[in-house]
């Protein structure tokens, strides 16, 4: 299923329902904030593009560090991490947060990190992606909206990815959105696969949820990015694999009938 002709109607919904202030009114994926993480040097190298920053912190498990964005930063314990940068987006005050999975070894679970209240709005995945545990293409994942420490009822969330789609959600009576992200098309697989293959990743796509304050005073967004869905590239080479067989069982089937014909006209040749 796409979601690229609801973007405009989306971007229209959650504005309507979250007034005040802050917006989202003209939002999409090209001109939002967004925060890049990646491995550096035995460390990490964070950047956020298209706001100005006021401040980055990061948490592990159990402690809270200040992040020095466009620099390398050792990280000292576990391996889940929540990056945070707070500053300002076109007017209005925003807090920018995505994930971070370090492979450093054992680890407590990201469970207490996740249960800290962070910033007034928050949108908190529920739960955190995991090394082999990942967000694909056709899969449903849950994220909690929280205001000022508390599950936020029926806020209006917008999802958006770097292909151009766009859904328009709201929290139910727990504050948790259920998000279903979009299945790769086999056009934007072959193009996301051969963008991989400069880059030595798996082939990914980002994505991003926010949302404005009940107040309108503020906006949150989580920046992250999701993966193509194994299981529908293994059906479509089977799908192709079958095609190529029966290709073949009908070449064969050829084969076999033209011989039979030339032997009939030999032994029909002979007896004449």
């Amino acid at each position: 299923m796409r979601f690229k002709w609801f973007g405009l109607l989306a971007l229209v919904w959650i504005a309507g329902a979250d007034a005040g202030d802050c917006s989202l009114v003209g939002a999409d994926w090209k001109n939002l904030p967004h925060f890049m993480a990646r491995p550096d040097k035995g460390g990490l190298l964070a950047q956020v593009r298209g706001m100005q920053i006021v401040g980055a912190e990061y948490w592990s498990a159990h402690t809270s560090e200040s992040l020095v964005l466009g620099q390398s930063t050792r990280l000292t314990e576990g391996n889940y991490h929540w990056l945070q940068a707070s500053g300002d987006w076109h007017g209005c005050s925003t807090d920018l947060s995505t994930a971070y999975y370090n492979n450093m070894g054992k680890g407590d679970a990201p469970t207490e990190m996740l249960l800290l209240t962070k910033a007034a709005l928050e949108i908190i995945p529920q739960p955190l992606p995991r090394e082999h545990w990942r967000y694909r293409g056709g899969d449903a994942w849950s994220f909690l909206v929280r205001w000022q420490g508390q599950p936020l009822i029926d806020a209006g969330v917008l999802f958006v990815d770097s292909l151009g789609n766009a859904q328009a959600l709201r929290s139910d009576d727990k504050g948790m959105v259920r998000v279903v992200f979009p299945d790769f098309m086999p056009d934007e697989m072959a193009h996301d696969a051969h963008e991989a293959a400069g880059h030595n990743q798996q082939a990914r796509r980002g994505f991003a949820l926010w949302a404005v304050a009940p107040d309108g005073s503020s906006l949150a967004g989580f920046d992250y990015h999701y993966a193509h869905n194994a299981s529908y590239q293994h059906s479509l080479w089977y799908g192709v694999g079958l095609a190529v067989l029966g290709m073949l069982a009908a070449v064969g089937l050829f084969v076999r009938r033209k011989k039979a014909k030339k032997r009939r006209q030999s032994i029909e040749g002979e007896g004449a």
